[in-house]
């Protein structure tokens, strides 16, 4: 299993632990802090969303001979919220290199 999908699985996981949190409570949820836990990250919970930020700080990209900044398309990103139904939404943006990409 590569890390990608150990990294989605675990975030899968997770996420099914998080229990419906009310809109005024704005802790973050036990499920959660799991996730930032695996991630070693800290994120950022507002209206019942979490989102994290995943920059790629390991990629160093030049254009036209010119260092890339992160913020210019290299930073990923991954949300998540519990949706009407008991249904889970999870989002997100991730900046691969072609060798981290199953052919």
């Amino acid at each position: 299993m590569t890390r990608m999908n150990r990294l989605l699985s675990a975030l899968l996981l997770a996420w099914a632990a998080v229990p419906s949190v009310d809109a005024l409570a704005q802790q973050t949820p036990a499920g959660y802090q799991e996730v930032l836990t695996y991630l070693g990250r800290t994120g950022d919970y507002k209206a019942n969303v979490l989102k994290v930020n995943l920059p790629r700080n390991d990629l160093h990209v030049t254009i036209d001979g010119s260092p890339a900044l992160t913020p210019f398309g290299f930073g990923g990103w991954v949300a998540m919220t519990r949706g009407d139904h008991d249904m889970d939404v999870m989002m997100g943006d991730l900046v691969l290199t072609q060798d981290q990409v199953n052919p």
